[in-house]
Parts: C-alpha cells; structure tokens; sequence
C-alpha cells in the first residue's frame, strides 16, 4: 500500500471515529466483526475455510482495504445525511449482507488461506 493510502486510511479512521463518538478499539472490533460475519455469509457451509480465512493476514489486509474505501466513500456523502443518521448510514456502509453480494475475495487471497489451511491440517495429522 502505498504511504498516501495509507495516511490518508488513518485520518479518514480519526474522522470517522469522531463523528460517531467511537474508540479507536470500537473501530476495529466493527471492522473485525463485520469480517467475521462477512465469511459467515460468504461461506456458510464451509467451517475450515472461515478459520482459514479468519486466520490470514491476506485476507485481513483485502478487508481493510475495501473497507477502507467505503469509508472514503461514507465520508464523501455524509454532508447529505443529519447528525442523527450518521452511524446508521455507517453500518449501513458496511451491512454484511450487502457486503456478500457485492465484494468477492480474490483467487490469490483465497489461494493463500487454502495454502495455510492446509499446512494447518497436515500439521494436526503428525
């Protein structure tokens, strides 16, 4: 990532998490749980490949990267919306239903958690 994404990722965290009166830890347990409920839907049947995704850094770092841009996307239409609906709209940014049916993860994503998972499995068996 480069240094201005990634500066301009935190101060659009900062804004965000003053205009909803959230922590930084309130932030991150959202993004986190939202990722979660995010390969629940993604891959309902599928308990190995949630705790293999769950588990990969890639993973996380394409879920960051996406919700990063919806919330530089949340913020460029907030001035349409009340105080009073910012974090609904906020939630409704990130709805993981929505999300499901919106945003896939990549082959080379899905690849490496196989590849961990994997590795994880064989490591069980000795």
């Amino acid at each position: 990532m480069q240094l201005q994404q990634k500066a301009e990722r935190l101060t659009n965290q900062e804004k965000i998490t003053r205009l909803l009166g959230w922590t930084e830890m309130d932030y991150s347990q959202f993004i986190y749980e939202t990722g979660l409920g995010y390969l629940e839907s993604y891959i309902p049947t599928d308990r190995a490949g949630i705790d293999a995704l769950s588990r990969s850094k890639i993973f996380w770092a394409w879920w960051r990267n996406h919700w990063a841009i919806r919330d530089a996307n949340y913020l460029d239409v907030l001035e349409n919306f009340s105080l009073d609906n910012w974090e609904i709209l906020y939630r409704q940014v990130h709805e993981i239903d929505a999300l499901t049916n919106s945003i896939y993860p990549s082959a080379v994503v899905l690849e490496d958690s196989y590849a961990v998972m994997i590795d994880h499995f064989n490591k069980s068996i000795v």
